[in-house]
């Protein structure tokens, strides 16, 4: 436990250092490690973001989920890679009134990987009085052929990764 809660405070750290989130960090050592795996200088995923830049929504119930392309370019110095990639998601942010899935459908963009990361995760037993239960669904197929998604639970991150088994081994995915 205490190894992982050291590697949340260097984590913290180097956001600092770089003046990004941690939604940032993940997304970029996501493009890095995927450039790196296929050997190229850029790498191109998708991410998603909650939808809800629109302040009429701040209360609304729903599902508002976007998704947005992400492109690296680990050619560039750690300073300028973060800070673009923060730039480049904030404005997508800012910017998305057309959506990347009718882009997708139209240019027959077909995104073959996404990481998530949902951030601090809440547990809650009532809405509005009355009981509450979590229903978790067994979806059984990969969102696009590999997928990460990580979570903060009482400051420690979990991270799940889905791959379709039909294109990557155990081995390659993990």
């Amino acid at each position: 436990y205490h190894l992982f809660c050291q590697l949340r405070i260097i984590l913290k750290q180097i956001c600092k250092k770089y003046g990004i989130t941690e939604n940032i960090f993940f997304n970029g050592v996501f493009g890095a490690l995927l450039a790196s795996a296929i050997s190229v200088d850029k790498s191109i995923f998708t991410t998603i973001y909650h939808g809800r830049n629109d302040s009429r929504l701040t209360n609304a119930v729903g599902m508002f989920v976007k998704t947005l392309p992400v492109l690296c370019d680990v050619s560039k110095d750690t300073d300028y890679y973060f800070k673009n990639l923060q730039t480049q998601i904030l404005g997508m942010m800012n910017n998305d009134l057309f959506p990347f899935p009718e882009i997708s459908r139209k240019y027959k963009i077909i995104p073959n990987s996404m990481v998530v990361y949902q951030g601090e995760t809440f547990e809650f037993d009532k809405i509005c009085g009355e009981k509450a239960e979590r229903i978790v669904l067994d979806v059984n197929a990969a969102k696009t052929p590999i997928s990460l998604e990580i979570f903060l639970n009482n400051g420690l991150y979990r991270f799940e990764l889905e791959y379709r088994s039909d294109m990557y081994s155990k081995e390659y995915a993990h």
